[in-house]
């Protein structure tokens, strides 16, 4: 099977004396270190991710993150230091230690005796945050880099550097009124950055892990107020003008786009920042425009008489996305009826998706568009006319950008009775194609179900946690006018395999399931093993031997495949001849 992947390619220069970033704007690879002792669905992971895509935190350098390892106080000044001064210059120890040279000459002052050039990798870290106020030593003259820190120690160090404030009092029943870090504890836990661990306790004492920090690391620059802030009512309105312009813009499809912006705020870079952050809040509004295979931009000029230029380049033209509009709502015409539900709209969508187009091996059909006109695309355009069909239906969902089987992948979230579930309808369609087939081991599922192959940052998407399966046969238990639908998508989807009846754990519940539909006549067996698609082929086999065929048969044919909605087990198919 090829490999369903997309590429991007990101780059940042300097031209002329302006800033220029240039973003390429495909479905993103994930940047992050994959960590392979961080299991994709732990609590952590989202903030491990993210944090590693932005080179903030690092592991061992062996593919190890070092889970479950204790964090040191040399680490949280490491980490810290990146995530406000990225900009590490290096240096040397003078003096007899007692001063750090940068290599721009400055100098920071060592008040620790045991920072020195052989005790820790991170003497220009510790002692900046030390500078800074945001770490102190021991009051005995020690900072003690390879020490552990507690949580009440990390409570401090980021309220000291996010300057975060305490809304309220903590509520938590182990911290006494007058601990040295009460405030520290009530500023973390009431804007949401640190709870407790239960039955109302935060314990202060208690080690802080390795992913436990970068947890608390990342909820910190969730809060922390965005460096680039409109600093009047001026500028307030100049930017809500900017963001009307730009829509305007992309809204005509304008690829080359200068706009003046009369801030008097001296700082280019931030400037820059706010700009272009205004153009993307623009251009998310709307998840299938915002499809552009490359964005650049710039500043120029001075202060009171900036100019911000964009350039864009768009995968489809406007001509084109207004015919995918056109065409969506003609297929949804089409295959949707009158008084269907979402549960039978969204499955209608997913078939006629993966039946009328073919996956684009050569890697060059992006767009919804080409997927309908050339009845080809990557996953992009899969998932870009997956979301227009769905949005057409009236059906919410959301165009999801992460990775699957280890490579840049874009599919589908969807939304039924306020309730999300994953549709990936690319990896739902064979490769090389197969005329009419249809697979649904990518249809409706949990955030939990698709983190086997499937990753995304989970914070920028609502969470699907309800199994659809459940769903589905609680709406058949209650009854209603439905029932007999929904009865067919369990069919068609072989969740239906999912009932007791269908389902071994083991070899002597196989064998007594096997014999079970001999007695009851059944020409073909379907059994979902709890075991490997080779071991439940040797099973099977196995069993023949030992209880032979069913009377009448002379021949058998038999087939394992997998089966994506139980993980672990295998649906073995039997057919006697």
């Amino acid at each position: 099977m090829y490999t369903k992947l997309l590429k991007s390619i990101t780059s940042l220069s300097l031209i002329g004396g302006a800033l220029l970033y240039t973003n390429g704007s495909d479905v993103r690879a994930a940047e992050a270190s994959i960590f392979s002792d961080v299991p994709t669905s732990h609590w952590s992971y989202p903030a491990i991710k993210d944090l590693s895509s932005k080179n903030i935190i690092s592991g061992y350098g062996n593919g190890k993150f070092g889970f479950g390892d204790v964090a040191t106080r040399e680490q949280v000044a490491a980490l810290i230091y990146r995530a406000l001064l990225p900009n590490k210059q290096g240096g040397t120890f003078s003096n007899e230690g007692a001063r750090y040279v940068l290599k721009d000459g400055s100098t920071l002052n060592n008040p620790y005796r045991d920072i020195r050039a052989g005790s820790t990798l991170f003497p220009e870290e510790v002692l900046t945050l030390t500078k800074l106020g945001i770490f102190n030593g021991d009051g005995n003259g020690g900072f003690r880099p390879k020490d552990s820190v507690s949580r009440a120690e990390m409570a401090q160090i980021i309220k000291n550097a996010f300057q975060v404030s305490a809304k309220q009092k903590h509520t938590f029943n182990d911290v006494p009124n007058g601990f040295w870090a009460e405030g520290a504890i009530s500023a973390v836990q009431s804007n949401g950055i640190a709870s407790g661990t239960g039955d109302g306790k935060f314990e202060p004492a208690k080690t802080v892990t390795r992913e436990q920090y970068a947890q608390f690391l990342y909820n910190a620059l969730q809060y922390k107020k965005p460096a680039v802030a409109v600093q009047d009512t001026g500028d307030a309105a100049l930017l809500a003008a900017f963001k009307d312009e730009v829509q305007k813009r992309i809204n005509t499809y304008e690829t080359n786009i200068t706009l003046p912006y009369k801030t008097t705020n001296s700082n280019t870079k931030e400037v820059m920042n706010t700009l272009f952050n205004a153009y993307k809040e623009v251009a998310s509004k709307n998840e299938y425009t915002n499809n552009r295979s490359n964005v650049s931009y710039g500043l120029s000029g001075s202060p009171g008489n900036y100019t911000f230029t964009l350039k864009i380049t768009y995968r489809e033209t406007k001509e084109q996305t207004e015919y995918v509009m056109k065409q969506a709502k003609a297929i949804v015409s089409s295959i949707t009826q009158v008084g269907m539900d979402d549960h039978e709209k969204v499955k209608a969508i997913h078939d006629y998706v993966v039946k009328h187009i073919s996956y684009d091996t050569s890697y060059k059909a992006y767009t919804a568009y080409e997927a309908l006109v050339n009845r080809s695309a990557v996953c992009q355009g899969y998932a870009l006319l997956t979301y227009q069909l769905l949005k057409e239906a009236g059906i919410e969902n959301h165009f999801v950008v992460g990775t699957g089987d280890g490579q840049p992948h874009a599919w589908n979230l969807v939304k039924i009775e306020n309730k999300w579930y994953h549709l990936d309808t690319t990896f739902d369609d064979p490769v090389p194609d197969e005329q009419g087939r249809v697979t649904y081991s990518y249809f409706n599922l949990s955030d939990e179900q698709i983190a086997r192959n499937h990753e995304w940052n989970r914070g920028d998407y609502p969470q699907a946690t309800t199994n659809y399966y459940s769903t589905l046969t609680n709406k058949i238990a209650a009854g209603s006018t439905k029932t007999p639908a929904y009865q067919q998508i369990l069919k068609d989807t072989k969740l239906n395999y999912l009932g007791n009846e269908y389902i071994a754990n083991n070899y002597n519940e196989f064998k007594n399931k096997m014999q079970q539909r001999y007695n009851e006549k059944s020409p073909k067996i379907e059994i979902l093993y709890k075991q490997s698609m080779d071991g439940a082929l040797q099973d099977v086999k196995k069993v023949i031997g030992e209880i032979g065929y069913p009377q009448g048969a002379n021949r058998v044919s038999y087939k394992a495949e997998p089966y994506n909605a139980k993980e672990g087990y295998s649906l073995v198919t039997i057919t006697f001849m």
